[in-house]
């Protein structure tokens, strides 16, 4: 993987049935081969600054990220640390040449 880039997810929440703002609670990504289930290794996201839903999610991968990868299909994994919620979520494929 030669570029550097950031994996984006838009994040909607609900707690109670009431939309709910997530950027306080911990974001991190996964990228288990394609298939593989579940994710042992995370990475720490961040939140844009956006103040009204979606909420974006970022995780910089590549050389100067916090994951780099070989060639393949990797699956993207989402994971927000609420309490007493944890949701995983699967919201991609990364594929790298």
């Amino acid at each position: 993987m030669a570029s550097t880039e950031y994996i984006r997810a838009a994040v909607t929440a609900y707690k109670n049935g009431q939309p709910y703002t997530p950027t306080a609670d911990v974001v991190q990504f996964a990228f288990p081969a394609s298939g593989l289930e579940p994710p042992s290794v995370w990475y720490d996201g961040s939140w844009e600054s956006n103040t009204e839903p979606p909420y974006y999610a970022d995780c910089l991968v590549g050389p100067a990220g916090v994951y780099v990868t070989s060639s393949g299909n990797w699956d993207v994994f989402l994971k927000l640390q609420d309490s007493p919620e944890a949701p995983v979520r699967l919201i991609g494929v990364l594929h790298v040449e």
